[in-house]
């Protein structure tokens, strides 16, 4: 509940502000909107969410270790972290469509939870392979094994953001990084600059929870501000930003 009134703030500016489809002049952005994020859920993915449900049940207990700034409660069961913690259907449904749009080969999840939503991204297109990495040693080894029936095309990492990236960002070329599981807004621009060298051309970053602290609202601003002549989007949950340089500066907050 700390940065409660913040976020419904913040959500209140986004829905007097953003705009939908017919509010954009960009080709990529209104495709986006109109038809890429609307697209059907395959059923075939139903079992992650049925997944997801099955863990809500589940009453085990563990010490957390957290290495970001933590969730709004001090969860210590299962069922009430991945309830208030992991990506609900929405959420996942948003990374299952951009994956599907972009169909990006070499993916990077900072925060993998229990897998949620490396399941999602790693559902979006079947050539895609993941790396992702969680901080906490309980949650790792729920991920490794739900993950398990990806086979081969993640590869999951236990431990620190601040050691574990300087050791694989320049290992390949990405073209989606997802930032997630540290809401400080210092880390997220630390991230992202970290990141930026690393990227291929057309490569998107998708940040989580813009919104909510004050702090993160105001590094994804100055991110905004002065990425150059980057497009970057706005979806109140989602900060977007494509690794590509355009004519002008474009920046959109749009209703999803």
């Amino acid at each position: 509940m700390r940065f409660f009134w913040h976020s419904l703030k913040q959500r209140g500016l986004h829905l007097v502000r953003a705009v939908g489809r017919h509010g954009v002049h960009s080709p990529l952005v209104y495709q986006l909107i109109d038809k890429d994020l609307n697209i059907p859920i395959s059923r075939e993915i139903d079992f992650i969410e049925a997944h997801r449900q099955k863990l809500i049940s589940s009453s085990t207990s563990w010490e957390p270790i957290d290495l970001g700034a933590g969730s709004r409660m001090n969860i210590r069961n299962l069922g009430e972290a991945v309830k208030n913690a992991t990506s609900h259907k929405g959420k996942g449904a948003f990374l299952f469509r951009w994956v599907k749009r972009f169909q990006p080969s070499a993916i990077l999840e900072l925060g993998t939870h229990v897998g949620i939503s490396a399941a999602y991204l790693l559902s979006g297109h079947p050539e895609s392979n993941l790396t992702t990495i969680e901080g906490d040693p309980f949650l790792h080894q729920n991920a490794k094994e739900f993950l398990s029936k990806f086979g081969n095309r993640f590869d999951l990492i236990q431990g620190n953001f601040d050691e574990i990236l300087p050791q694989i960002l320049p290992t390949k070329k990405w073209d989606l990084v997802i930032i997630d599981g540290n809401h400080r807004g210092v880390a997220l621009t630390k991230y992202f600059h970290q990141i930026i060298p690393h990227l291929n051309e057309n490569a998107w970053v998708l940040m989580d929870d813009i919104h909510w602290s004050p702090d993160m609202t105001q590094a994804w601003n100055e991110i905004v501000e002065n990425c150059g002549s980057k497009l970057t989007l706005d979806f109140f949950q989602w900060g977007a930003y494509l690794h590509s340089e355009r004519n002008q500066k474009e920046h959109f907050l749009l209703r999803y």
